[in-house]
């Protein structure tokens, strides 16, 4: 799998790499590249927030995106690599186990 990490310090996009490897290692297997970019944003209110934006290129062909906006950007960060964990495991396919007696 390869990583793709943008936004922040070179120490700040080897923490998030370490992240995006720890969170997909169940589905890496499934996925030939994971991007991961973060970015502050201001709403109309005059709130910071950040935006983090993930996305996946699957070996079948899908292309998964999907953006978080939080107020925090650990919290950012975690979710929107959470939900494309969730999205990839709903893409594979099933592998069902028989147990023989």
């Amino acid at each position: 799998m390869r990583i793709v990490i943008s936004g922040g310090s070179e120490m700040e996009a080897a923490r998030l790499g370490r992240l995006l490897r720890y969170t997909l290692t169940r589905v890496d297997e499934y996925i030939g590249e994971a991007r991961l970019e973060v970015e502050p944003v201001v709403d109309s209110l005059g709130v910071e927030l950040t935006k983090c934006r993930a996305q996946a290129l699957m070996f079948n062909g899908n292309r998964l995106r999907l953006e978080e906006i939080q107020s925090d950007r650990d919290l950012a960060t975690h979710r929107a690599l959470e939900r494309l964990r969730r999205s990839i495991l709903r893409r594979i396919p099933r592998v069902r186990h028989t147990v023989s007696l």
